[in-house]
């Protein structure tokens, strides 16, 4: 998928759908964004930690697409990180 396919999809994911839809379109949102890094994860779960910690520290390019995740869902930062983390429970 092309990465304006995914930006024209990503704010109608964070309203249409439950929680688990969320979390797989902000993943699949930073996976389109960075696909040289091959984000799984808990790759992409790291960023937003440091992120929330000290975004100095984490590359530019990430930094850009969270503040781009949070200015088109108006969640914080950390629950953004929490819907991602649903990813990780299993089933």
């Amino acid at each position: 998928m092309s990465l304006r396919f995914h930006l024209s999809l990503f704010p109608s994911t964070l309203y249409a759908h439950p929680p688990m839809g969320q979390a797989k379109g902000i993943l699949a949102f930073i996976q389109a964004r960075h696909p040289d890094k091959n984000y799984d994860v808990k790759g992409v779960m790291s960023e937003p930690v440091n992120y929330d910690r000290s975004p100095d520290y984490v590359s530019e390019g990430f930094s850009d697409t969270v503040s781009e995740i949070v200015s088109i869902s108006a969640k914080t930062t950390r629950t953004m990180l929490r819907t991602l983390s649903l990813l990780k429970t299993p089933g």
